[in-house]
C-alpha cells in the first residue's frame, strides 16, 4: 500500500478498477455459461427426438413380427 502511494496511484481508484474488471469477467462468464446451456438444451431436444424416433421403429419392428408370426401360424 505504501508503494502505491509512493508511485501515485491511490488505492480507491485501483480497487474500483478491479471490482470494474472483475464485474466484465463474471459478465463475460455469465454470458458463456448461457451460450452452454442452450448448447446443452438443444442437445438434449435432438436426443430425445432420436429416443423417440427409435421407439416407434421398435414398436414398429415389433408390430411386424407379431403380424409375421400370427401369419405364419394361420398358413400351417
Amino acid at each position: 500500500m505504501d508503494c502505491m502511494k509512493a508511485i501515485g496511484v491511490p488505492f480507491g481508484i485501483m480497487e474500483q478498477s478491479f471490482l470494474e474488471n472483475l464485474e466484465r469477467k463474471v459478465m463475460d462468464f455469465d454470458k458463456e455459461l448461457k451460450k452452454i446451456w442452450l448448447a446443452l438444451d438443444d442437445r438434449v431436444k435432438r436426443t430425445d427426438a432420436l429416443e423417440k424416433q427409435r421407439e416407434e421403429l421398435r414398436d414398429s419392428v415389433a408390430y411386424l413380427k407379431s403380424q409375421s408370426m400370427r401369419n405364419n401360424l394361420g398358413l400351417n
